[in-house]
């Protein structure tokens, strides 16, 4: 198997800045254009089709999502952007990064809107929902500024739990119906107006001790913060979490 896998396909060369794509790895088996935008010095990788380009446009949520175990040699991440479309996640572009960093989003995201110019149809999306990557979040501001950031709730509900092990909670978690329950409707508080999550979290707050009340001072320094709370809240969403990515 192996030696007719090495038949069709090139060796690796020793190091990253001299691979070179051959053109029939760069298109589809029906001869569309895959390989939509290559960065030399920033080893980036982006593939869509044009009708993937198409699909972008006719949908109005976008789902976005970094995977870092499973990627090629020489690349720390694949970037990827699916389009909703009848209430399931169709993939459309994919993108091998070697870095995470707002420069290395703006390559890619620049690269879909000239695309997208040369097909003549529009990218400025009602939703886009992706994790709390430090560097993804303001890169989408910067390049899609008329469209709404989300969050993924998944992966807001995630980043509690693991506050909550970290806390030595996990046991307490599982075992006490009353913490359970608590730690349940504070993150619950994610379907209140804006205007009412503090006096929820306060609420659910008063009377809590010891590690349960370094969890609460934990969610208002990480997520309650005006720029942070918009971005978990999910009230009034349809489409709350891009998980159907995990």
């Amino acid at each position: 198997m192996y030696k007719h896998r090495a038949k069709r396909f090139p060796r690796l060369p020793e190091h990253r800045h001299d691979l070179v794509i051959p053109d029939q790895f760069k298109a589809t088996n029906s001869g569309e254009d895959f390989l939509l935008c290559q960065s030399n010095s920033r080893h980036i990788l982006v593939f869509a089709r044009g009708s993937n380009i198409r699909l972008l446009a006719a949908s109005r949520t976008w789902g976005m999502e970094d995977t870092f175990n499973i990627v090629p040699q020489w690349y720390q991440q694949l970037h990827t952007i699916h389009a909703f479309l009848a209430g399931k996640l169709v993939p459309a572009v994919y993108c091998l990064c070697t870095g995470k960093d707002i420069a290395t989003y703006g390559f890619i995201f620049q690269a879909l809107i000239d695309k997208a110019a040369v097909l003549e149809v529009d990218l400025n999306r009602d939703t886009i929902i992706c994790d709390f990557e430090t560097a993804l979040m303001p890169a989408i501001q910067d390049y899609f500024p008329n469209t709404r950031v989300q969050g993924c709730y998944f992966h807001f509900c995630q980043a509690v739990h693991r506050k909550v092990s970290e806390l030595g909670q996990k046991t307490r978690y599982h075992q006490r119906e009353e913490t359970r329950r608590k730690i349940r409707m504070l993150l619950a508080t994610a379907f209140l107006p804006v205007p009412h999550v503090n006096t929820g979290v306060s609420l659910l707050e008063a009377g809590t001790t010891g590690n349960l009340l370094a969890l609460f001072q934990y969610f208002r320094q990480e997520w309650m913060t005006d720029e942070r709370l918009p971005l978990w809240n999910v009230h009034n969403v349809n489409i709350r979490t891009n998980n159907h990515l995990e």
